[in-house]
């Protein structure tokens, strides 16, 4: 289930116009290409209208794989999904499909995505977009 096809996020001067295409993007990429910039965006946005479905947990959230495992309807973006995740909770990404997720990490081993599900951050000016890797 995709609960966003697209999202605005206005960062000071940035743009980001994000369209996700499948249920499961990972945002891949090097440190310092504003990965944790959108995450620190996108909680400012949680819970105001038109974002009321936005949950975001990164390396500070307590109870993370407990929390992770009661989603139901949520989009689920999730910082530093590298150490984060273990292979519990990529089962749950997987096959609890009534969730999206936006993952920022490097490595998608066992997770069932497809090739337009690998995205990097592109930036044109002021206005930030997602680039397929493949």
């Amino acid at each position: 289930m995709i609960l966003y096809k697209n999202l605005s996020v206005r960062a000071g001067t940035k743009l980001y116009q994000l369209e996700f295409k499948n249920r499961i993007t990972i945002v891949m990429g090097d440190s310092g290409n504003g990965k944790t910039y959108l995450y620190k965006f996108l909680e400012e946005y949680r819970g105001t209208e038109g974002y009321e479905d936005i949950v975001l947990f990164n390396y500070k959230s307590d109870d993370f794989h407990q929390r992770l495992q009661g989603m139901r309807h949520k989009f689920i973006v999730i910082d530093n999904a590298d150490i984060m995740l273990d292979d519990t909770d990529k089962q749950f990404i997987n096959f609890h499909k009534e969730n999206q997720f936006l993952l920022f990490k490097r490595d998608f081993t066992n997770l069932f995505i497809s090739p337009n599900s690998l995205v990097t951050l592109k930036q044109d000016g002021n206005i930030i977009r997602f680039k397929e890797v493949l």
